[in-house]
């Protein structure tokens, strides 16, 4: 996966098979991350839509970021999605526009 969650590192676990787990003890924090991976990954499918890209391309617009709604707290959490990075990413596979990833910059008035 091509994100980096917005909080600090997960603890990671070795297991007896060589491989490193990443482990939250709390059940509730563990459902928490599972929200912002959701999250997450539902702005990268909308990132990957024809219709994003190449509206993007054409004059840098939508952006799309992705929140998290607290229903204990009331607090709505940014999670810092940087789309230009994910969109980079997306493109080496899903490039449904035949063009750069990148925008090309508009000419600096004179």
């Amino acid at each position: 996966m091509y994100i980096k969650p917005h909080d600090s590192v997960l603890p990671a676990v070795a297991f007896s098979d060589g491989a490193t787990r990443c482990a939250i003890p709390e059940e509730g924090r563990r459902y928490e991350r599972l929200v912002e991976f959701s999250v997450v990954e539902q702005c990268i499918n909308v990132i990957k839509t024809a219709t994003v890209q190449q509206s993007y391309l054409a004059g840098g617009y939508p952006l799309v970021h992705g929140w998290e709604f607290d229903l204990r707290s009331g607090l709505i959490t940014d999670l810092r999605i940087n789309f230009e990075v994910q969109l980079k990413a997306i493109q080496e596979i899903y490039n449904l526009t035949g063009t750069p990833w990148f925008r090309p910059e508009k000419p600096a008035p004179a």
